[in-house]
C-alpha cells in the first residue's frame, strides 16, 4: 500500500506537524473534560451489563450509511464523471478508515486518491477534493438543520446554544464562497494565469486548480445539489439509527428524535481539530447531550464509548482490507465508460473523460 504511504507523507510538513500537536492536546483537553466527570467503576458496570447483540444492527446501520454517502458522492460527482455509488463505496470505506488512522482528515486526501486512481486519468484526486469539499459543506448545513429542528422539543446545552448560530454563518458562507469559486471559475483562472502562468511550474498548479474547481460544479446545479442535500439528510438519520441501537443496548429511555439530535452534535464537534478517530471531542459532544437529557454521566460515556468503537474497529478493518485490495486493481481499471451524463459533465466541466 505503498500509495497510501505516499499519501501520509505529503502531509508531513512543519505546518502539518503542529496540526498533530494541536490535535493531540485538543483531543486530550476533551477526554479530561468528559472522564473527570464519570465514575470509571460505574462505566465498567455499564459495559457489563450492555446486550451487545443490539450492536448488530447499529454496525449494518454504520456501513448502510457509508452507502448512502457514495450515493451521494456519485451524485456530486455527476459534471466529472458518471461513476455509480457501488464503485465509490469502497473508496468512502477507505477514506473512512483513514480518518480513523491519520491526523487532519488525510482520510479525505486518501479518499479522493482512490477516485484518482479508479479515474484513471489526470486531475481526478483533485476533482475528487473539490467535491468533498462541496461534500462537507452539505453535511454541516444538514448538521446545523437537524439541530435546529430537535432542539425545538428537547434541551439544549449551554454550549450548543452559544456555538450554532456562529456555525450556521460559518457553513452559509462556506457555501457562498465555493458558489462565487465556481461564478469567478474563468475569471479566477486566467487572473492567476496572468500573474502566475509565465513560470513553468504553475502549470500543474493551474490544471489541479481547474480540476478542484470541476469537482465542485454540483454546488450551482439546483437539482444536484437539492438531490444531494436530500441524501445528505437520509445519510444523517441512517447515523442516528446506529446510535438508537447502541442506546438499546443500554437500555436508555431515548427515541429516534433523540439519536438525531446526539448524532448531530457529535458531527458538529468533528470540525474541531482532534486526534485520529476524533477521541476526546466525539465523546464530549456526546456526553454533554446525553447528560442534558437526563442520562446519567457514567451511563451516557458508556453508551457514546460503544458507539465510537462501532464507529471505529469495524470500517478500520475493512478499510485496511479494501485497501490492500486497491494495490491489486490496475490504474484507471475501475473508470465507467462513458455515457450521456458524463459527457454532459465533459462539457460544463471542460475535463476530458478516461477512455
Amino acid at each position: 500500500m505503498a500509495w497510501i504511504s505516499r499519501v501520509s507523507l505529503r502531509g508531513l510538513s512543519l505546518k502539518s506537524a503542529a496540526r498533530i500537536v494541536l490535535g493531540l492536546a485538543v483531543s486530550g483537553l476533551f477526554l479530561w473534560l468528559t472522564v473527570r466527570q464519570v465514575d470509571v467503576a460505574q462505566v465498567r458496570v455499564a459495559l457489563a451489563q450492555a446486550q451487545l447483540g443490539f450492536l448488530i444492527p447499529a454496525i449494518a446501520t454504520y456501513f448502510v450509511s457509508v452507502a448512502i454517502r457514495a450515493w451521494r458522492w456519485s451524485l456530486i460527482l455527476r459534471p466529472v464523471r458518471v461513476v455509480s455509488w457501488r464503485q465509490l463505496y469502497p473508496a468512502v470505506v477507505i477514506g473512512h478508515m483513514g480518518n480513523m488512522l491519520l491526523t487532519a482528515r488525510l482520510g479525505d486526501v486518501l479518499r479522493a486518491t482512490v477516485l484518482g486512481r479508479r479515474l484513471g486519468r489526470t486531475g481526478g484526486a483533485s476533482a475528487g477534493l473539490g467535491s468533498v469539499a462541496a461534500e462537507g459543506v452539505l453535511d454541516g448545513l444538514g448538521i446545523v438543520g437537524i439541530m435546529v429542528i430537535t432542539t425545538q422539543f428537547l434541551p439544549r446545552p449551554p454550549w450548543l446554544s452559544a456555538g450554532l448560530p456562529l456555525v450556521t454563518l460559518v457553513f452559509v458562507a462556506a457555501l457562498i464562497a465555493l458558489v462565487s469559486m465556481l461564478a469567478l471559475r474563468g475569471w479566477l483562472v486566467g487572473w492567476l494565469q496572468r500573474w502566475i502562468g509565465r513560470f513553468a511550474w504553475t502549470s500543474r498548479p493551474l490544471g489541479l486548480l481547474e480540476h478542484f474547481l470541476a469537482g465542485l460544479e454540483a454546488v450551482r446545479d439546483p437539482r444536484l445539489f437539492g438531490g444531494a442535500a436530500v441524501i445528505t439528510l437520509l445519510g444523517w438519520i441512517s447515523s442516528a439509527f446506529e446510535f438508537y441501537w447502541v442506546f438499546r443496548a443500554f437500555d436508555l429511555p431515548l427515541g429516534v428524535g433523540a439519536s438525531l439530535f446526539t448524532v448531530s452534535a457529535v458531527g458538529l464537534s468533528l470540525i474541531i481539530p482532534s486526534a485520529p478517530a476524533y477521541v476526546g471531542t466525539f465523546e464530549f459532544a456526546g456526553v454533554a447531550v446525553l447528560t442534558t437529557l437526563g442520562i446519567p454521566a457514567a451511563e451516557a460515556f458508556s453508551a457514546i464509548l460503544l458507539v465510537h468503537m462501532v464507529e471505529v474497529i469495524p470500517v478500520t478493518l475493512v478499510g485496511l482490507a479494501l485497501a490492500w485490495r486497491e494495490t491489486t486493481v490496475p490504474l484507471g481499471g475501475g473508470a465507467v465508460p462513458m455515457g450521456k451524463g458524463a459527457a454532459h459533465g465533459r462539457e460544463r466541466s471542460g475535463l476530458e473523460a478516461a477512455p
